[in-house]
């Protein structure tokens, strides 16, 4: 939803903020979790379910997404919530919608396309078929919909495992770090320590390689990082081997919570307005199975010292091969409509198979 309200050269920088913010909360949460260590845990849990309250306030302050409100043609609430953030903000209302118009045209016609069909079908009792060839109806659109069309299916199979994985590691490294030498709280303050510096270096990688390289550079160092966890843990256990392993580990934290937080960047930007919901829901479901799976870790710990680095580093080399696949998205237009992501798609076919035919050609003119 903030991806949605802020322009494209801004994103990046309210999604690393965001990151900050998070890393400062489980900074806070070790700190707590050590002053009531002689607690009962279910006080615990009191404390931290408390400030949830707060939320239940937002819901007079928070508006709907007026890009969400754009494409499914509802203008007049869209223009409502542009006029009060303009009044907020002391900025001219008439020039704020206009570019507001003027960056949702697709959406504008889309509306429009839908009461022009709307009125043909109440006309005549039937809808015009060359609209429908034209826009792919997106009436209910959901993970029916990202299974059916081949461009859409692979990128949502690539996300899925790639959230997947990026979470059973995220996770499985907090939980795994009470087993690190040293003190469980000091251990897990480190971990979650690293997620600053994290935050920092998306901001830096973002900016200089875009979205998608970033993630795989992120998730392919944490890869490197775990897998050499893995090697040095089972070659042995002394003090040494020990130290190395939970300073790579906080390095692997590094990786995998700058591409954690990539993602929810990412992916937004990846589907269309009319698919983001479904989109974010079924990355972020598949992201819960990990965290699901990530206690177990531990277990697999307690009888394979090495087992957890390696599925993790194996699991972080495949998710970083598979994104390669998929489009990049930094400082572009997020995609309102299902047509833009499809016709896009075809494009690049058709540029790629211009571009071979032309090497084609010119190789049959050298033989000549």
């Amino acid at each position: 939803m903030i991806l949605e309200m802020f322009p494209a050269d801004k994103r990046t920088l309210v999604s690393c903020t965001l990151g900050v913010w998070w890393c400062t909360c489980v900074m806070i949460l070790a700190l707590v979790a050590y002053v009531m260590r002689h607690s009962e845990w279910r006080w615990l849990c009191a404390v931290f379910g408390i400030p949830g309250i707060i939320c239940i306030f937002q819901f007079w302050y928070l508006r709907e997404s007026f890009r969400w409100l754009f494409a499914k043609g509802k203008i007049v609430e869209a223009e409502r919530i542009v006029k009060r953030a303009a009044k907020l903000n002391g900025v001219d209302f008439e020039a704020a919608w206009t570019k507001c118009l003027k960056s949702n045209e697709s959406a504008m016609e889309m509306h429009r396309l839908g009461e022009q069909s709307k009125e043909l079908i109440d006309r005549n009792g039937t809808n015009p078929e060359d609209e429908a060839e034209v826009h792919p109806k997106e009436t209910a659109l959901g993970l029916w919909t990202m299974m059916k069309y081949r461009t859409t299916r692979n990128m949502t199979l690539v996300i899925m495992f790639a959230w997947l994985i990026t979470s059973l590691t995220y996770f499985g490294l907090y939980l795994t770090s009470s087993s690190l030498s040293g003190d469980r709280h000091l251990n897990f303050f480190l971990t979650a320590a690293m997620e600053l510096p994290s935050s920092f270096l998306v901001y830096k990688l973002f900016s200089l390689f875009g979205r998608k390289k970033a993630i795989i550079i992120l998730i392919g160092a944490s890869a490197v990082t775990l897998l050499t966890v893995a090697v040095l843990k089972s070659v042995g256990d002394s003090d040494a081997i020990n130290t190395s392993t939970v300073v790579l580990s906080l390095l692997g934290m590094i990786g995998i919570s700058g591409a954690f937080g990539g993602l929810w960047l990412y992916t937004p930007e990846i589907y269309p307005t009319t698919l983001r919901n479904a989109g974010m829901g079924i990355a972020s479901a598949t992201a819960r199975i990990g965290g699901v799976f990530s206690p177990y870790t531990r277990m697999l710990a307690a009888r394979v010292v090495w087992g957890p680095a390696l599925v993790f580093g194996a699991g972080c080399f495949i998710a970083s091969s598979l994104l390669l696949t998929l489009p990049e998205t930094h400082n572009k237009q997020l995609p309102q409509h299902l047509d833009e992501i499809l016709s896009s798609k075809r494009e690049r076919g058709k540029g790629e198979g211009a571009k071979k035919r032309k090497n084609i050609n010119s190789k049959s003119k050298e033989e000549i």
